[in-house]
């Protein structure tokens, strides 16, 4: 329903990739500086060469597994959290007021700003803003007035997913 990342149980290794590539030139980098008898002096005072490759090679190994894991853990948050809204959330409809394209693509979807205005089953009815990128399978379906399936957070909370494949009605409105 939303833009989330989604996790491919068969593609793990997309992710071993670039971290391997990292991690080996940080390790090959340390070595070379370990082999390193000079001690011309770098362009940073006060260090060697051989110590400015050891900082950048230390660098390597330990920063590019604590960046992807933090990425890894930030993105598995925002798929469980949109599931989540998927199984518990609260029935809504959302109309589209207005939208235009924000200029950005990602993954080869455009994203676009959306003026919604969303009613619930339990009586809320609000207005709200939001990004989202939309399937091309989907653009058709974009049109002021049209209403969506969307699902709001059960706890009162500001989390909503709205399905733009499920689009349907028309008010006539121009785009």
């Amino acid at each position: 329903m939303t833009t989330v990342w989604r996790p491919t149980s068969n593609a793990w290794w997309i992710w071993l990739l670039p971290n391997l590539v990292m991690t080996g030139v940080g390790i090959v980098l340390i070595l070379t500086a370990l082999e390193i008898t000079s001690s011309a002096p770098s362009q940073i005072p006060g260090l060697t060469i051989r110590d400015e490759i050891l900082i950048v090679g230390v660098f390597f190994v330990t920063v590019t597994p604590l960046f992807s894991t933090l990425l890894f853990l930030s993105l598995r948050r925002r798929a469980r959290s949109a599931d989540r809204l998927e199984r518990e959330g609260i029935p809504a409809t959302a109309r589209i007021m207005d939208f235009q394209p924000t200029g950005t693509t990602i993954n080869n979807l455009p994203e676009y700003l959306f003026r919604l205005r969303v009613e619930s089953t339990d009586g809320r009815a609000f207005d709200t803003d939001m990004k989202s990128c939309v399937s091309l399978l989907n653009l058709h379906r974009l049109e002021v007035g049209r209403t969506c399936r969307a699902r709001l957070a059960p706890d009162g909370g500001s989390g909503i997913i709205v399905d733009f494949g499920s689009c349907a009605g028309s008010s006539g409105g121009q785009t």
